[in-house]
């Protein structure tokens, strides 16, 4: 009874290091759509002009400084509770076709951690990286806080959608989802919606 208990053991523990192993891969290939994608889930034009992550300022005037920066939570967050009324929301979008990206979402309710060693095509903006929760303020001397969500893959890896969420204050904060398909071996983005707004 013991052995049994023992080799149970054992078999769990390699059944969990094999799952790490492969969430870590998931992620860096995650990490390097990012990477890959920045300029077309975060306008760095508009976030240098305007000095934040919305372009509804009257200021028109272009910012001076080389660079601009923007706390980043230091993991990738899940797509949790935005699975529940995103089928009904793809069916009315027409994007049925997207459905099958849902199930790699099954696979990613764990958190994992973004490697900003990775990020590296962020044009003028610095990320700066945040691991504690600080409510109702912005980190001094940041235009805001982004939070990117995991990405999901259909099995053939030719779609993928994902989530950013963008604060600026608590009361001027977006969360938006992306729809990517691959064409000759380069990610395109097909759409953009706001899922959330205040």
């Amino acid at each position: 009874m013991k052995i049994r208990i023992f080799y149970l053991a054992q078999l769990c523990f390699l059944f969990s290091a094999c799952n790490l192993i492969s969430d870590r891969k998931s992620s860096r290939a995650e990490v390097d759509f990012i990477n890959e994608n920045f300029f077309s889930l975060v306008d760095s034009s508009i976030v240098y002009k305007f000095k934040d992550f919305y372009g509804s300022r009257t200021d028109s005037f272009p910012n001076n400084r080389d660079t601009l920066t923007a706390s980043v939570w230091h993991e990738l967050a899940p797509f949790g509770r935005h699975l529940s009324y995103l089928p009904n929301y793809f069916h009315k979008e027409k994007l049925d076709s997207f459905l099958t990206v849902l199930n790699d979402a099954i696979d990613k309710v764990n958190f994992a951690e973004i490697d900003f060693t990775r990020l590296s095509n962020i044009d003028r903006i610095k990320l700066l990286a945040r691991n504690q929760i600080i409510k109702r303020k912005k980190i001094e001397g940041t235009i805001g806080d982004l939070t990117f969500y995991r990405v999901l893959f259909d099995k053939q890896q030719k779609r993928a959608i994902t989530i950013v969420d963008f604060w600026t204050s608590p009361k001027s904060s977006r969360i938006v989802i992306y729809f990517f398909e691959k064409k000759q071996d380069k990610w395109v983005k097909l759409k953009e919606d706001i899922l959330e707004v205040s």
